[in-house]
């Protein structure tokens, strides 16, 4: 189904009336020359029907045949005008369509060659980021674990210190007891 706009359907609308007016012209025009032809053929016939003679029936044979001769001659050109410019038309619709079916064909390649390209150029700047936000998270991780490290290392120290300092402690208290004892 081709889609038209409003200036195709005026066109067509155009064409149409010339079509229908060209027609009545013609046939308008068929009487007229028609009518006059008879017209043109009684008053020859009434001037041969006086005289009687064969010459003149002759002369009026010839007459009808040049006369006709002459309206096909200018019909048969006149039709062959139209149908020139009926074929003109046509052809001019018919190659304006292959155009913009060929515009339309394009541009819809256009659209997928870009939409192709934008989302290969996403997918490339998306695992960018992801490459950057693993890279943070992973750098900040490492730091978190190490500055935990850390901690628990100082933690553990403390604790290895107050062991350290409380069994010393008792058993220097036990000693001394001990000595107390003995003295």
């Amino acid at each position: 189904r081709v889609y038209m706009f409003g200036w195709q359907r005026a066109v067509i609308a155009a064409s149409l009336i010339q079509k229908n007016w060209r027609a009545s012209f013609a046939r308008d025009r068929y009487n007229h020359i028609r009518v006059h032809v008879i017209v043109a053929q009684s008053a020859i016939r009434r001037f041969l029907v006086r005289r009687e003679s064969m010459v003149k029936c002759q002369l009026e044979r010839h007459s009808a045949i040049e006369i006709q001769r002459r309206f096909r001659g200018r019909h048969s050109r006149f039709i062959l005008v139209v149908k020139h410019s009926s074929a003109k038309c046509i052809q001019k619709r018919y190659r304006g369509h292959r155009v913009r079916s060929h515009l339309s064909l394009m541009h819809f390649s256009a659209i997928c060659v870009q939409r192709s390209y934008r989302g290969h150029s996403a997918r490339l700047h998306l695992s960018l980021v992801n490459f950057a936000a693993v890279c943070i998270q992973r750098s900040y991780r490492g730091h978190r674990a190490r500055s935990y490290r850390v901690l628990m290392d100082v933690a553990a120290t403390r604790i290895q210190a107050y062991w350290r300092k409380a069994t010393c402690l008792s058993s220097f208290n036990s000693q001394k007891q001990m000595v107390i004892k003995i003295q």
